[in-house]
């Protein structure tokens, strides 16, 4: 690995971007380049690179504003049937906007009690659930 060479900006960009595609499956650009935190130009550059390389394929989603993009390497399942209790401070909603899209999903956080050692946090469930 350290013989490895070092990979250009642009080469390690691609690289940041197929990972978070990988991960994400289907995704809009700020959810690419939102993964990495990377800088939007370079996320764009990265994505038309991968377009044309064929990894990435523009998808069109009902549901969403945003042009989205398919990983080449995406599964599509026939069906899902699945549930699961997230933290808000989940990585899978650690980007509200995205959640919202995915599941119809807007978590809320807020105090119960502002002041003294009785406090509580109370979280209210997305109300697809």
């Amino acid at each position: 690995m350290l013989n490895t060479p070092t990979p250009s900006e642009s080469e390690a960009h691609r690289a940041l971007i197929d990972v978070s595609a990988r991960a994400q499956g289907v995704a809009s650009e700020t959810d690419l380049r939102d993964y990495f935190r990377l800088k939007p130009q370079a996320a764009r550059d990265a994505i038309h690179a991968l377009v044309e390389e064929g990894v990435l394929t523009p998808v069109a989603i009902e549901t969403w504003k945003k042009p989205a993009y398919l990983h080449r390497d995406a599964k599509i399942p026939r069906r899902v049937e699945a549930r699961a209790l997230l933290s808000p401070f989940d990585n899978l909603i650690f980007h509200r906007d995205r959640a919202l899209r995915l599941f119809d999903c807007a978590d809320q956080i807020g105090n119960l009690h502002a002041r003294g050692p009785s406090a509580r946090t109370a979280i209210t469930c997305c109300h697809s659930c």
